[in-house]
């Protein structure tokens, strides 16, 4: 029986997660310019010919890889921010903890963008990536805290968005749960 273009659909996604997937371990394991498309298509166990029918280059899954992270990442602290003008406490405290548990949840990406920012030739893909999360992050604490009625909400959200910042590097470099769940726990109670 001839197969259906859902089938197909799903062959196609499948194929590239798989590429993809394999990809962000080799390229955080082993850096970008260490990792080819050829080792990436052997680790992957299909052909070379079909990583290039979805990324024409390397440069381009990187990308693809990163901004798939980044997007995942602001999708589900999306979805704890309700859309009205004024963030409560809760809403707030629920999105920093979500933002806490997908840092531990998905390290590997974490890891490649540390990785990948100090590889020259390639640090300006993450550095894009990174800056506009980060901008997104400052956005929504800003917000917050103007509806919280602090005085200076752009400083208290630049605060705020170098210690995460600081939380997610320790925790990256050192992988020490005890520190995160302290840094996590401080932040929220001085934040929210």
């Amino acid at each position: 029986m001839p197969r259906t273009e859902e089938q197909f659909r799903e062959m196609r996604e499948k194929s590239k997660t798989l590429i993809m997937e394999t990809a962000l371990e080799l390229f955080s394991n082993q850096g970008f310019h260490s990792t080819s498309i050829q080792k990436i298509a052997k680790e992957a166990g299909i052909a070379i010919g079909l990583v290039y029918n979805y990324f024409k280059s390397k440069e381009e899954l990187l990308d693809a890889i990163i901004q798939n992270g980044i997007q995942e990442f602001v999708h589900t602290l999306h979805s704890q921010v309700q859309s009205s003008d004024v963030l409560t406490k809760e809403n707030f405290s629920k999105m920093l903890t979500v933002y806490f548990g997908m840092i531990k949840s998905r390290i590997k990406i974490w890891r490649l963008f540390i990785k990948i920012g100090l590889e020259p030739g390639v640090a300006q893909v993450s550095h894009k990536h990174i800056g506009e999360f980060s901008q997104h992050m400052n956005v929504i604490s800003m917000r917050y805290f103007e509806g919280q009625g602090f005085d200076d909400p752009k400083a208290k959200a630049a605060v705020l968005n170098a210690m995460l910042h600081g939380a997610f590097l320790s925790y990256i470099l050192h992988g020490d749960e005890d520190s995160f769940e302290l840094m996590k726990r401080e932040i929220i109670e001085k934040f929210v």
